[in-house]
């Protein structure tokens, strides 16, 4: 199917947990080379095996399928398929082979419906047509039974669904029924003329038809004598016919006798339905590959040797041999463009000949590879290794090879061959030199080995087990699939599982988070929402975001304990793949939707343009408060409209320009350019982005999610019927209130900051992707009798808060309380959001924010005890307990270009070196952290010299004594410090009380010695230059076993990793050194705290303080090093854990900098049942291309250690043995989600396109943990 450039985020609830995408950054992954994503079909080379001992061997199969002859089928004639319906299965999603009718119920047509000409199968215009009774093609399905219109749909059980193909839509084949249009069109007659309009319309599916007569056939047991050569021949040329979206092409073995060395391109890979020429007769090129298949004859190279006197002098001994490596060698020169070796040399004319027109004038070959990054595909069919030719002939230009590495037969029995070596290098290797063809050009070796007879008994079963060896080898180190076949069933089945895995591809991204059970708040709820986007090269992406549950009963025989399941309570999620499965249905969609982002979900309930609740403010913040909070302003398009009247006057508002004599008056142009926008805003398609020639339909009305995850608030309702509202915001500068139960958006405001970004959302030109409303909220729930319910009456509320993360600097505040307690789950009008307040942050913003950046930091609420005097003390300390909202002081975006360096003095301007404590009804700053004062000359209220850095990361934030109010923060910057600040109880607006920071850790000046070389690190190495982007994780342990005496026994465990987010490819780094990361466990044995008066601040902690577990020497405690590293941990002040690749030397395909291959932690670490749980992520390389869904994503992987010494902790692959890694899939992971429920604990991690489960089970003992989440 084509290549799906569709990211995701998943989420469970709301609350904990979430991985993030960034500017032109840290979506590298999925936009730059080699991450090309092209709607070409693929390249397959089939080399034929044509040897003699494939003539000379049968083999037992069924009798080939005669599409004229009627058969009856074999089983219980209730189960019988219908002989003139088309039944299909989805390929995409493993469905197998129906074998009777009730199979897969409903799942067929009549041919009537199939519009695909190039299947092969009957179809509308030739009922006749049936090739084989099987055709695989790309297809997309239409309900036409549903209305008068008919729209384009994704295929479902349904025998009404009319069904066309990629195959034709892409060569233009005019096969509608009535109107000869050639493309796709959701419209009456479901097709146009229109190149545009079609082209856009479709996301193709893989899908194989079968007929019912074929079904029938496949039922029987009948077998019959044939040559392995006759089978083959068969098969193959049934497997073209059944894969009519593939570029096939052709290569044979020479038969030269005596040297019978090589093979050669007999038919040249193109499009099946292109003009070719054969014998001298012109044909399509299915056909004369087919012809040339027919013709194949080992037997056919020159006069029999008889033995007689007269025996010609060039009589030919009748074999043709089993060149494995030399063809293999003629293929890579092929693919290369390189110069023929063996394909135009035969002593004897080959039948069929040497394709002419695979060669160019230049007596070199004509590669078939033609963009950027594409790959070929080749399937070896063969029956045994190269028995006769010994396969060398090539080996000395094989040896020659850069990179070919060291050649290992390791076969006994078969001859020599170089094939698996030649195989690894042609997937490893460019096979086109840069300066003709940008990056990789390789080559994906599937390996079929048919009729081997492997064992142990005699010569022939042992030639054949090393054969089969051979096959194994060649096929796993070039990234494809080794299958076995004895019969034409068998063969056929493992041709098509190659097509079919050659032709499914899928890129995407994901993110859990969890939420609590409002009315149990011990477990989390049930509940997942997919956030997803789809990125492209114009300004605006699409987005959507869509439910699914958790299979919560661990007696559940349908899915498994902590599955991901659609609305049918089938699973979501691919096993092998790890992404959504297209057959899913999500919640609030009727059909199957999987993951397509703009097809179901809560992008597909948004109300009607006249209908939607879109708001806005446009009047002054001043004044704004939780007890004064601001009435928002619906948007329409009416002349009493205060948005639509203010913009008319001045277009500027909405990023139009101003054509009227000033900002007071409109004119014709500027009004209707106004209305244009305003309805584009509401849903109107008003500038025919789907170019079906309508402005006044609707258009799809989700933005991208791309950093913000959706959070699940309960409002009330019961526990089995809860009423749960979704909020979240997205790229077209928009948040959002979404209806749990049905899906449908009950409101939406944009900031008045992002009203001017419309018009160019609207336009979606080619260019940079633009950021508006890109942060995930937080809230402050008061449920002040704790039911579960917000109840108004009771003075309950909810009070929202969100940043705009890489939209700007701002932060807002919204009163979401209901008018009055909700009941109805369904219900979509108790909430009429009012803004509270505003931070305006920036060099150019609200003066008490001027050191905010980038809002980043998501707010946290806490309370924390908070200086006052009178009867509300609650203590003798002159303190009570306060809510507050504390957040870091966000991203500074001029670090995307540069690697930070500290300067002894930083600029007043500088933005994001800070932390705040703000008040949440009001956002007054009450306190704040910075090295000095900002450009309004505001001094911090605790100055801190060193905090010169940004801190884009959530805080981590601790109740050291348990007190119930936090009293501690550990935060990370962009320098690689990590810091700890200790509010003093007395802490108060503009007042320090005690308060104390400084420097914990410091990770990114390596060998120098922070308390004198800071902030002097200029010459340390861009690949030593650490940044942390996530918050550590806190533990308060007891460790009796890894320190010097018991008075160390008691400590905080702080958990990090270093990786910078929005550098995910290391392209920062000078001579493309990656940065060398890092995980660290630092022990902070000061439990008590600073905030006293008098105290002594420590220097900080750094990586000589620490033990170096990353050879894992404490894993064996019999190992003979063991005794030297278990005192060393018990001396440190932690241990730490170098991010690079094991092993003595850089296995083939390696990036040159291995072992550092620029591995990084992107997710806050997670600490559960004594096991740290970290999440990282490996830009792409070879290596990982091999083990990836996608090339261009990278790899994804989770570690758990011991978080006491860094060893293995958990059996991921239930081998009985602890494992430290375990890889996940492709893109950048998550961070571990511990899922807690009733009947157990289960995890997820965001993958790319969806979310492992990985196991959580340790075995080590347990520890008793503390920490603090409000």
């Amino acid at each position: 199917m084509a290549n799906k450039r569709t990211l995701l985020a998943l989420f469970i609830g709301a609350a904990l947990g979430y991985s993030s995408v960034g500017l032109s950054l840290d979506t590298d992954i999925y936009l730059e080379p080699p991450g090309v994503s092209r709607d070409d079909a693929p390249n397959v080379l089939i080399i034929f095996d044509n040897s003699s001992s494939m003539a000379g061997n049968n083999v037992t199969t069924a009798p080939a399928y005669d599409p004229n002859t009627v058969y009856a089928y074999a089983g219980d004639p209730g189960d019988a398929f219908v002989a003139d319906r088309l039944y299909w299965i989805d390929e995409d999603n493993n469905q197998s082979e129906p074998t009777s009718a009730t199979s897969y119920p409903d799942q067929w047509i009549p041919p009537d419906n199939n519009r695909c000409e190039s299947s092969g199968l009957p179809w509308h215009v030739d009922k006749t047509t049936d090739r084989n009774g099987q055709g695989t093609a790309t297809f997309y399905a239409a309900m036409s039974a549903q209305s008068w219109t008919k729209n384009w749909s994704a295929l479902t059980p349904d025998p009404t669904g009319v069904v066309d193909c990629k195959q034709d839509h892409d060569n233009a084949v005019a096969d509608a029924e009535d109107t000869g249009s050639k493309w796709l069109e959701n419209k009456s007659n479901g097709y146009t003329n229109q190149t545009a309009n079609g082209k856009r319309l479709a996301t193709w599916a893989q899908y194989t038809f079968f007929t019912g007569n074929y079904l029938n056939y496949r039922s029987q047991s009948v077998t019959v004598t044939e040559s392995r050569l006759s089978v083959a021949k068969r098969v193959t040329k049934q497997i073209i016919d059944s894969n009519p979206g593939v570029n096939f092409g052709l290569m044979l073995f020479h038969g030269n006798n005596p040297t019978p060395d090589g093979g050669y391109v007999a038919m040249a890979i193109g499009k099946q339905n292109d003009t070719v020429t054969y014998n001298a007769t012109s044909m399509t090129r299915k056909a004369a590959i087919k012809a040339m298949i027919d013709d194949v004859n080992p037997n056919a190279y020159g006069p029999a040797c008889d033995g007689s006197p007269s025996e010609p002098s060039n009589c030919n001994s009748p074999y043709v041999g089993t060149p494995l490596a030399e063809t293999m060698y003629e293929a890579k020169l092929y693919l290369s463009g390189d110069t023929p070796k063996y394909g135009y040399a035969a002593s004897t004319a080959p039948t069929p000949p040497p394709d002419a027109t695979a060669k160019g004038a230049d007596g070199k070959y004509v590669s078939p590879f033609r963009y950027t990054c594409q790959q070929a595909y080749i399937i070896l069919v063969t029956d045994g290794n190269p028995w006769v030719t010994n396969d060398t002939n090539a080996d000395d230009e094989i040896d020659l090879l850069t990179n070919i590495g060291t050649f290992d037969d390791g076969y006994t029995y078969g001859y020599s061959s170089k094939l698996d070596e030649l195989a690894r290098w042609m997937y490893t290797q460019d096979l086109i030199d840069d300066d003709i063809l940008e990056n990789n050009q390789r080559a994906i070796t599937y390996t079929i080995g048919f009729d081997l007879k492997p064992g142990a008994l005699d010569d022939d079963q042992k030639k054949d087990a090393d054969g089969q060896q051979l096959l194994q080898d060649t096929a796993s180190s070039s990234d494809g699939e080794y299958r076995s076949a004895t019969n034409a069933s068998e063969l056929s089945g493992a041709l098509q599982a190659a097509l079919i895995d050659i032709q499914t591809t899928n890129s995407s991204f994901a993110a859990p988070a969890l939420s609590v059970n409002a009315f149990n708040k011990l477990f989390n709820r049930d509940e997942v929402y997919f956030a997803l986007f789809k990125p492209s090269g114009t300004k605006c992406w699409d987005g959507n975001v869509k439910k699914f549950k958790l299979c919560a009963d661990k007696t559940n025989t349908t899915c498994s304990f902590g599955e991901i399941i659609d609305k049918n309570g089938t699973p979501a999620i691919d096993p092998v793949t790890q992404r959504i499965k297209d057959s899913a249905t999500s919640y609030w969609t009727a059909a199957a939707d999987g993951g397509d982002v703009t097809k179901g979900g809560a992008g597909g309930q948004i109300p009607a343009p006249a209908a939607r609740k879109l708001y806005t403010y446009r009047g002054s913040y001043s004044g704004l408060s939780a007890s004064s909070p601001a009435t928002l302003t619906r948007i329409e398009v009416s002349g009493t409209n205060s948005v639509y009247t203010a913009a008319i006057n001045d277009p500027t508002i909405l990023g139009l320009t101003d054509t009227s004599a000033d900002s007071a008056t409109t004119n014709a142009t500027d009004t209707a350019q106004v209305e244009l926008v305003l309805k584009w805003m509401l849903g109107y398609d008003v500038y025919d982005k789907d170019q079906d020639g309508s402005t006044t339909d609707e258009r799809w009305r989700h933005g991208d999610p791309l950093h913000s995850r959706p959070v699940a608030i309960t409002y009330g309702g019961t526990s089995s019927d809860p009423v749960i509202k979704l909020f979240y915001a997205s790229n077209d500068g928009v948040v959002r209130i979404v209806n749990d139960y049905n899906g449908a958006e009950e409101w939406a405001f944009v900031p008045s900051e992002l009203l001017n970004k419309q018009f160019e959302n609207a336009q979606d030109s080619v260019g940079t992707h633009l950021y508006g409303m890109d942060g995930t909220p937080t809230f402050w729930i008061q449920d002040n009798n704790n039911n579960g319910i917000i109840e108004p009456d009771n003075n309950d509320h909810v009070y929202m808060y969100i940043g705009m993360r890489r939209g700007g600097n701002n932060i807002y505040a919204f009163d979401v309380t209901p008018t009055a307690a909700l009941d109805d789950p369904a219900y979509t009008s108790g909430i009429s959001p009012k803004l509270m307040w505003v931070i305006r942050g920036g060099p150019s913003g609200d003066t008490a924010y001027r050191r905010l950046g980038q809002t980043w930091s998501k707010p946290a609420v806490a309370r924390i005890r908070f200086g006052c005097s009178g009867a509300g003390c609650e203590t003798a300390d002159d303190s009570s307990a306060k809510t507050v909202l504390i957040f870091g002081g966000g991203y500074d975006p001029s670090e995307d270009d540069v690697m930070p360096v500290q300067a002894a003095a930083t600029a007043a301007n500088k933005i994001g070196n800070a932390i705040y404590v703000v008040d949440p009804e009001t956002g007054e700053r009450l306190w704040w952290a910075s090295d000095g004062p900002d450009s309004a000359g505001n001094s911090p209220t605790l100055t801190l010299s060193n905090m010169k850095f940004g801190i884009p990361s959530d805080l981590a934030l601790m109740d050291s004594n348990r007190d119930g109010e936090v009293d501690r923060i550990y935060v990370g910057d962009t320098g690689g410090q990590l810091w700890r600040i200790d509010l003093g109880p007395t802490l108060k607006t503009n007042s320090n009380g005690n308060s104390k920071g400084f420097v914990f850790a410091d990770v990114g000046c390596t060998g120098n010695n922070p308390a004198t070389d800071r902030p002097n690190c200029a010459t340390i190495d861009d690949y030593n230059r650490r940044k942390f982007f996530y918050p550590p994780d806190v533990a308060q342990v007891t460790d009796n076993q890894y320190v010097e005496n018991a008075a160390e026994s008691k400590y905080d465990l702080v958990a990090i990793a270093t990786g910078d987010r929005e550098d995910p490819l290391d392209k920062l780094t000078a001579g493309g050194d990656p940065v060398r990361n890092r995980i660290y466990a630092f022990r902070d044995r000061k439990i008590d705290t600073y905030a006293v008066s008098g105290s002594t601040l420590p220097t900080p902690l750094t990586e000589a303080d620490l033990y170096d577990a990353t050879s894992n020497v404490l894993q064996d405690p019999n190992g003979t090093d063991y005794a030297a590293a278990l005192q060393a941990i018990k001396e440190s002040d932690g241990w730490y854990v170098e991010l690079k690749e094991s092993g003595a030397s850089a296995p083939t395909g390696a990036p040159s900098t291995w072992p550092w291959v620029g591995e990084k932690g992107l997710a806050k670490p997670v600490i559960f049942d004594g096991v740290l749980y970290v999440t990282t992520y490996v830009p792409a390389n070879d290596l990982t291309a091999e083990r990836t869904c996608s090339a261009s994503e990278g790899l994804a992987k989770l570690h758990a250690f011991n978080f006491l010494n860094a060893t293995a902790a958990v059996d991921f692959d239930k081998d009985g043995t602890l494992d430290r890694t375990i890889e996940l899939g492709g893109g950048i992971p998550s961070e571990t989600v511990i899922v807690i429920r009733e009947d157990g604990v289960s995890s997820l991690v965001g993958t790319s396109g969806g979310a492992a489960r990985p196991e959580i089970n340790s075995k080590l003992p347990r520890f008793k943990t503390f920490w603090y989440e409000e």
